[in-house]
């Protein structure tokens, strides 16, 4: 008789976090504040990653002083391990990858309405494939209905019919695009969707992706409500968007939405574990620095997952 074949095991820690642009726009921030003061927000970015090195990392809303300033900030951190996967469509709220796995192929998304994007990969590991897409759908700043095509600001992919949430076109367009992947390069052993996507689970927009299979990671691990009763597991949002600095100066920040998350579908006969979750807080720093309480406007998302594959 022959032995079975040893389970082939995946075993990482994935951060999601929306690192604010730090745009001059209504409630953002000044223009005389560089972004917020982007070196200082970024140089927290790499020591909360150089606290627990994971090996995925989805950042969103990356604007033109993030581009110039994470490949440096993270150059070193985790000893050297992070790739960083980014692709520059001079849009000023963009997403980013960093990764300390294999990279198999990697791509902008671009999603119906100006700014929502995403960027997807493929990632190898020893035990199968990876693939992501971290990604910003849309927000209460644009999300009309798609159009009728008369409108080029409204225009939708053609699986979005007219009148349909623009934000859910997105979720549509995000799954869409790791079905692609999968068709082109095989099917991976864990797809994942991390990022902003500016709404709650239970919402018609996240529905979306768990009709198509995918599961809520921080709910399967237990993670902390966001209700009237515990803001523990909210990430969204600090700061009241006043003064020049956003709000970003002001302590109580009390965020009351969760609409940060991880998403997962494993493929085949794969099973998904999903071990510790955890909010990634971004302040309040005490004392404050060059002014600022709070290091961006959104808690982060961290989970470590477990993925087992027949041998």
């Amino acid at each position: 008789s022959t032995l079975p074949r040893p389970e082939r095991r995946i075993t990482l820690e994935v951060l999601t976090l929306n690192v604010l642009h730090g745009l001059a726009l209504p409630g953002g921030c000044a223009p005389d504040t560089d972004f917020c003061h982007a070196p200082t927000r970024v140089a927290r970015l790499a020591d909360a990653l150089a606290a627990t090195c994971p090996e995925l990392v989805s950042l969103q809303e990356i604007g033109p002083r993030q581009r110039e300033l994470v490949p440096d900030a993270v150059a070193d951190v985790c000893d050297g391990a992070y790739r960083v996967l980014f692709e520059d469509h001079g849009i000023p709220d963009q997403e980013m990858i960093l990764t300390t796995l294999a990279v198999v192929d990697d791509a902008f998304v671009d999603l119906s309405g100006l700014p929502w994007t995403g960027h997807r990969a493929r990632l190898d590991t020893p035990a199968g494939a990876v693939d992501v897409l971290a990604t910003h759908l849309a927000s209460s700043a644009f999300d009309p209905p798609c159009g009728d095509g008369t409108d080029p600001v409204t225009v939708c992919s053609a699986s979005c019919p007219p009148g349909l949430e623009m934000g859910i076109c997105n979720a549509r367009e995000a799954v869409a695009a790791l079905d692609e992947l999968a068709a082109r390069l095989g099917p991976p052993a864990v797809a994942l969707v991390a990022g902003d996507l500016n709404a709650e689970p239970g919402s018609a927009r996240i529905d979306e992706f768990i009709r198509a299979g995918y599961v809520d990671v921080w709910s399967l691990g237990g993670g902390a409500p966001c209700d009237a009763d515990s803001r523990a597991g909210c990430t969204c949002c600090v700061g009241d968007g006043s003064g020049p600095l956003g709000g970003l100066d002001r302590p109580g920040g009390t965020p009351d939405e969760r609409i940060d998350l991880v998403l997962a579908r494993v493929g085949g006969a794969c099973t998904l574990a999903v071990g510790a979750v955890s909010r990634l807080d971004v302040g309040p720093l005490d004392p404050p620095v060059d002014g600022l309480v709070w290091w961006s406007d959104h808690h982060g998302v961290l989970a470590d997952l477990t993925v087992t594959c027949p041998g």
